[in-house]
């Protein structure tokens, strides 16, 4: 059977697994082409050339995932390969497992989650801590993650705190999964960006759907928050949210930009960005000038800074709320 084979086979098991190609909804081959409509014969297969946003952190690095995964739940290697991950600059590969020409692969062992952390980090049966690459974890995804077996490609080495980004497979891309079903968000700053586009799909799905995180208030405590109270929003300082609301008006100070939320610019929640992504942003559709009057929706680190504050540095934590 050939690889593309292996991978609509796979993808169709997923769909099924999330009760999405139930009799009497969108059929198998429409949801494939509506989650990946640019992957070709092989659905899966995220390309990229650099990490975008996460080059702060784990340097760049050149991510391949074919995730096509066999009958039980598991990963063969005839049915699930990782392309070519190159990683550049000083920081060391550490003790990945590596494939030819040292692309990393997926780990043939599964490790047992025994504690999700409040951060979002996954402790693994023996100790070992690994972060989910690209994604927050929402607190309702605690419950289906204790005891998920899973099978890891891990991207590079442990951070200070000794934490492993990867990506992790349980019968499915397990970001994605959990992306589709509103227990996870994008967290854009450590997206692997060959896995942008599926994320961004997965994540519309679930909003549409108003699954889990979408379909709360976002007035009650949680990842997404409301603009409006910005109390709530300083109460997640030092930590990821989504917070909505209208922008009342725009700002500028030298090479800085500012979205308002409210008139008490000291105590009110603001957004911040550097002059220099005006241009990507108004490639991208979301013209600053525009913004004034508009519902938005951004995502990232909440700090303390004349009130609740977000700083984006990437064009991918902002977008339309309406």
């Amino acid at each position: 059977m050939t690889g593309a084979a292996h991978s609509r086979i796979a993808l169709a098991k997923y769909l099924a697994a999330m009760g999405e190609s139930r009799s009497g909804s969108r059929s198998g081959d429409a949801l494939r082409d509506r989650l990946y409509p640019s992957a070709g014969a092989c659905p899966a297969v995220l390309r990229s050339d650099s990490m975008g946003g996460w080059r702060r952190r784990l340097h760049r690095l050149t991510v391949v995932c074919l995730v096509a995964v066999a009958a039980g739940g598991s990963i063969s290697s005839g049915a699930a390969q990782a392309g070519p991950c190159e990683a550049t600059g000083t920081k060391p590969a550490g003790n990945r497992p590596q494939g030819e020409g040292g692309a990393p692969v997926w780990e043939e062992a599964a490790f047992r989650v025994s504690e999700v952390l409040a951060d979002g980090t996954l402790e693994l049966a023996g100790g070992r801590k690994v972060t989910l690459a690209g994604v927050y974890l929402d607190a309702a995804a605690r419950q289906i993650l204790i005891g998920l077996e899973l099978r890891l490609l891990v991207l590079d080495a442990p951070d200070r705190w000794g934490k492993v980004p990867v990506l992790a497979a349980a019968g499915h891309l397990l970001q994605v999964h959990l992306l589709a079903e509103g227990l996870a968000a994008i967290w854009p700053a450590y997206q692997p960006a060959g896995c942008a586009e599926a994320y961004a799909r997965a994540e519309a799905l679930a909003r549409q759907a108003k699954k889990g995180l979408w379909g709360r208030s976002n007035l009650l405590p949680g990842l997404r928050l409301d603009a409006r109270d910005p109390q709530a929003v300083l109460a997640r300082n030092g930590r990821f949210a989504i917070v909505e609301g209208r922008v009342e008006s725009l700002g500028k100070a030298r090479d800085t930009r500012y979205l308002n939320f409210g008139g008490r610019w000291a105590t009110d929640f603001t957004v911040t960005f550097s002059s220099s992504i005006e241009g990507q942003l108004a490639a991208k559709g979301m013209d600053p000038m525009r913004m004034e009057g508009s519902r938005v929706r951004v995502r990232g680190v909440v700090l303390e800074k004349d009130g609740p504050h977000i700083e984006v540095t990437d064009p991918a934590q902002i977008e339309w709320a309406n």
